[in-house]
């Protein structure tokens, strides 16, 4: 099995790297900076989700399924910055991306992360059947990635799969977090 790990070097992304097993071979795609892990069964690759150009000059295609991980803004203090709105450009460019995959090869998944955030603030206990109501500028735009992914999946015969993520925390997590 073939799969295409979008946003490699976050907190998710390297977790799902490290947990990963040998038999599966993953084209992890970075933005800034390359992971620093090691296995066999992994090539790096820089991919910017933001640029058209690097979208374009996109050549890997045999892929079974895809995990995206990818996200701008996931700091506490930027969760109303504008930064956010950049991820309505990201998730184009994901379907972009995924359209021209589709060209050559079936993809029989997409994986992708939400936030806890897309529930607002409650006081009382969340489940999955729980109303969606954002207050940040992050939460919505969470709740806008899920629903055009959920859509263009259903469009093209691709299983979707949307974790909402509450307070991760762990192996590679930055040092100026709460439990680093």
């Amino acid at each position: 099995m073939k799969i295409l790990l979008i946003g490699s070097s976050g907190l998710v992304g390297k977790n799902i790297i490290k947990f990963f097993p040998i038999n599966i071979l993953i084209y992890a795609m970075y933005n800034k900076n390359k992971p620093s892990i090691k296995k066999r069964n992994i090539k790096f690759k820089k991919l910017n989700l933001i640029s058209n150009n690097e979208i374009k000059n996109f050549t890997s295609f045999d892929f079974d399924g895809i995990i995206d991980c990818g996200w701008l803004g996931v700091y506490g203090s930027l969760r109303n910055d504008q930064i956010q709105k950049k991820n309505e450009i990201y998730t184009n460019n994901l379907i972009e991306l995924i359209n021209k995959i589709l060209k050559k090869n079936k993809i029989k998944f997409l994986i992708s992360f939400g936030s806890q955030a897309e529930y607002g603030i409650k006081q009382i206990p969340t489940s999955e059947t729980s109303k969606l109501r954002p207050q940040t500028l992050y939460g919505k735009e969470k709740v806008k990635k899920m629903k055009n992914l959920e859509k263009y999946c259903k469009l093209k015969n691709i299983r979707f799969v949307w974790f909402r993520m509450f307070s991760c925390y762990g192996d590679f997590e930055l040092e100026d977090w709460l439990i680093p």
